[in-house]
């Protein structure tokens, strides 16, 4: 069974999409984790699929929730 996160490489693969490295992400990433939410490249990769049109937004909840119950944060209550 392929896992949720090979299933987003996979597509952030093909279409050239890698997590944002650029000020605005690095401050990004800064705030989340004093605001005590962490975050993992799968979950950025998703928001730049859906930022850039490969995802729908109701694709991108699906997947990150999905990614989440697989052991990645949320929704393993």
């Amino acid at each position: 069974m392929t896992s949720v996160a090979d299933e987003v490489k996979s597509l952030a693969g093909r279409y050239g999409i890698v997590p944002r490295t650029d000020e605005a992400a690095f401050l990004a990433r800064h705030v989340n984790r004093i605001e005590g939410v962490e975050g993992d490249e799968v979950l950025e990769l998703i928001a730049e699929l859906v930022i850039r049109g490969r995802l729908t937004k109701e694709e991108g909840y699906r997947l990150g929730l999905a990614h989440s119950r697989e052991g990645h944060g949320l929704g393993d209550e």
